[in-house]
This record gives structure tokens, sequence and C-alpha cells, in this order.
């Protein structure tokens, strides 16, 4: 064609921005007709070649065709369908501040276009709290809006706030369609399965179930690493993220969060460090407050008290109750004692130990000098004989937990009876030989109990698998998962 008018160019940008290797002919093309004497782009061009420039991830060039549209001026600048593709350019290329203040610029935001693509943006770059703002700020949503946010949530290992949105989404008038059940049923089957598994203390079919999926991703990936890291196999948790970076996976923020909490269990502080340190300037993530909770948690497990201290003071992050509590958490009270007693004339009571059994689909609950069973007699009998076997084994009770004023002997009595020794003495009375046991407790597991369960493992032949307030322990022949660091 001598002078092909504009409805010429427009097409045929539009089909190079269409074709899957041809993009970069879309944004030449767009050049050629800018320097073209016989035709202008209008407002039917510029959608095409940002969609080009997107595809190529093509910043500089996405700069340059904006720079044509403030130039050209008038009603371009007032164009949803423009602005919301220049958004986009800048949200996929990950210049989120430009992105923001275009949105903030446009004129017409009555639809959703505009939205959707900032909302989009936040999620691809990590901002999950502006994109979920921004989301509840839209005056009306559309299923691509709550697709967006249940896609983004559930690909980046959100499961419990993708399944929250899709709720929401139910409840409210939008009809959800194919693609919000693609989204979301990920987040409850592939995850659920590995994900029950691990919570439930059967960590070895949460791997099976992990390896027998014909395909894998992000989401399934968190899940099989988290539970390992939940069940203090650090190593086992390190490998499978380094298979996962192998296969072409790239981590996401609750990837570092699982390979933070595996260094911590296991008092890896220099692996710790250097994670962190990828996550932040490799991978140019940034840090949530569950990353900065590990590293604390980290820090003080290894009693780096001061790294832990200085970490929290320089967070970018306003520190919530959870980061100092495990900064407190890590340090030796010598006032302990003290405080105990304060709270006993205030009239102040702590939780109580309480522990959880499973027997015969029934769940069986047992406190501290817990003699509500009606087995109750045959628990203490069998207490009898778990406390003559650890005599036997050379475990001397260790006392230093019990800050109650009473002489030795009744603080042994006290240790022997805690919540967790009750419900162990209760399955072993229940079950036929080598029976695994899985008990549940509501706080950590003291020192007596742990190094007492081990002697137990091995004594009565049984694998015990014991899950506290932060991590599993599998007690099997005299040893624990946790390698007595906990």
């Amino acid at each position: 064609m001598d002078n092909p008018n504009c409805f010429s160019w427009n097409t045929i940008i539009r089909a190079y921005s269409e074709s899957e290797n041809q993009c970069l002919e879309a944004v030449v093309l767009f050049s050629e007709m800018v320097c073209s004497e016989f035709v202008e782009p209008n407002r039917f061009t510029y959608p095409s070649v940002l969609k080009a420039c997107v595809e190529i991830r093509g910043i500089e060039e996405g700069k340059q065709v904006h720079g044509q549209i403030i130039k050209c001026g008038g009603e371009l600048n007032c164009d949803e369908f423009v602005v919301s593709n220049l958004v986009r350019v800048y949200s996929v290329c990950g210049v989120m501040d430009d992105a923001r203040r275009l949105f903030g610029k446009c004129v017409v935001r009555d639809g959703n276009v505009i939205w959707n693509v900032l909302i989009d943006g936040y999620l691809r770059n990590g901002e999950f709290e502006s994109a979920r703002k921004l989301f509840d700020l839209m005056p009306e949503r559309s299923v691509v809006s709550w697709n967006a946010m249940i896609a983004g949530y559930a690909q980046n290992g959100f499961f419990k706030e993708a399944v929250e949105i899709f709720r929401e989404m139910q409840l409210g008038n939008e009809c959800p369609n194919y693609v919000t059940l693609v989204s979301v049923l990920p987040a409850i089957s592939r995850f659920g399965q590995i994900d029950m598994y691990s919570k439930c203390g059967s960590i070895e079919k949460a791997v099976q179930v992990f390896q027998r999926l014909p395909q894998t991703n992000v989401i399934t990936w968190n899940a099989i690493i988290g539970g390992l890291a939940m069940h203090g196999r650090a190593k086992d948790a390190l490998d499978y993220f380094s298979k996962m970076e192998k296969s072409g996976v790239k981590p996401s923020d609750v990837s570092y969060i699982s390979v933070l909490a595996a260094c911590s269990h296991a008092g890896l502080v220099d692996l710790g460090k250097f994670y962190f340190d990828q996550m932040v300037r490799v991978v140019g993530l940034k840090p949530r407050i569950e990353h900065y909770g590990c590293l604390v948690d980290l820090f003080g497990r290894a009693g780096l008290l001061e790294e832990a201290e200085k970490l929290i003071l320089s967070m970018t992050i306003k520190p919530d109750d959870v980061i100092w509590k495990a900064l407190l958490g890590a340090c030796d009270w010598g006032s302990v004692a003290e405080t105990r007693m304060r709270m006993k004339e205030l009239n102040i009571r702590k939780d109580p130990g309480c522990s959880w059994i499973e027997l015969d689909g029934m769940i069986n609950e047992f406190l501290v000098e817990d003699d509500s069973n009606p087995r109750a007699e045959e628990i203490h009998l069998m207490l009898e004989e778990i406390v003559d076997k650890l005599r036997l084994a050379g475990h001397r009770p260790d006392t230093r937990n019990v800050l109650l004023n009473m002489d030795d002997r009744e603080k042994e009595s006290t240790l022997y009876h805690h919540s967790e020794k009750i419900a162990i003495a209760f399955g072993l009375i229940s079950t036929s030989h080598k029976t695994p046991l899985r008990i549940v407790k509501n706080l950590r597991i003291c020192r007596d109990c742990h190094a007492a369960v081990k002697i137990i493992s091995k004594a009565y032949d049984r694998r015990i698998v014991v899950r506290d307030r932060s991590r599993f322990h599998h007690f099997e022949n005299g040893l624990c998962s946790c390698m007595d660091y906990w």
C-alpha cells in the first residue's frame, strides 16, 4: 500500500501484538507510523502497541509510547482503555510507583478495567495489602475483579485468603465462572491434601502425595516445604526448596517464610541470613512481618539477642506483638518465679497445659494431674510403670520448670502428671503394640517431658508424635526429630 490509512496501520500493529513471537515488530511498526507524514496514531492504536510492550517486558519502549501519548494530549490522556494499558505496562515491569500515579491522575474511573489492572499489578508484585485495600474501594466489582484477587492469593500461597475471598463472592451478587473455580480449587484440593497430612502429623504421607502429583506449582511446593519445616526436617525442607528452584518455579514470599522457619527450628543462623538476603537482593521480594518474625526467632533460639534486637529496630515494618514475643521468649527471665507469685496474689491464671489424643474417632482431652477419664485408675497404673522405666533408664526429673512453692518430691510428682504424659499413658493402654501415638499440646513441650518421651518411645517401642505450640516432634527409638533443639 502506498499510503495506508490509520485503520490499516492499527490492523497490522494489532496482528503483530497478538502474535506470540512478533510483539517487537508491533513496536517497530508503531515507530514507523509515528514518523509517517500521512497518518497519526489514534485511541485504537495505543492499546495494541502497549500490549506488545507488556509482552516483551519493554519498560523503555512503554515510556516512549507514554511520551507520545502526552505529546498528542487531548482525549488520549482521559481514555480509560489507553490509560489502563499504560498502567499495565508499568505494573508488569514492576514500576508500581508510576502505575499508582497514572491511576491517581485518571479522570474516568467509573468502569472496572483500570481498577482490575492496578489490582493485578499489586498482586504480581507481592503487594497484597495494597491489592486488598484497592479491591475494597472499588465502586463496582466484576467477576474479573474477584477472579484476580482469588488467583493472586492462591498462586502466591495465601490459600486461606483465597478461600475467604471466594466465600465473599458467593455471599455477594456475583456468580463464579470457570476461571474462578480453576483458581480456587487448587487452594482447596492439591494443597489441601498435603497440608492436611502435614498438620495431622503424617509428613511421610504428605511427601507421597506431593511425589505423585502429575504437575507441581508454587502452591504445592510451598505446601510440602512448609510441612517439612513444621516437622523439624530442615535439611529436607531446604533440599525441596533447591529442587523447586531447579525446576524453574520461582519462589514466592511464602516459600521463604517456610525456609526461614526451617532454619530457625534447626539453628541454621548463617543459612537463615543467606536466604533472607537472597529473597531481598536477588529475588527482589519485600520482607513481610512473618519473615522478620522467623529471623528474630532464629537469632533468639541461637542466643543472639543483641542481633535480634538490632534487626527489630531496623525493620521497615512496625513490629507487632508476635515479633516482641519471639524476642522475649528467648530471654532467660531471672524473676519468673517472682512474677508467678505476683500473678497468684492478683488471682491471674495462665492457660493450663492441655493435651489431646484421638483414638477410634474420639478426641480425649487431658489436663495436668487429670483423673476425670473413666479409665483414670488404669492410666495411673500405667504412669507408675512409666516412672519406673524412666528411673531404670537413668532419667532424673528436670524440676527447673516447676516454679510452684513445693519441695522437690512434690515437684517431681507434678512433672510425672503433665498432660502429655497422661495422654501417652492413655494411648499405651488403649492401643496395640507398635501403634503410633499422636498427641497435640496447647503449650511448648517442657524439657522434662521432652527427655521423658524420648525414653518412653524406646522403652515401649512406639513412635510418638507430639504437636506442641510451634512444631511437631517425632520421637522414635529414644531420639527426637528436633535433635533436642526446639
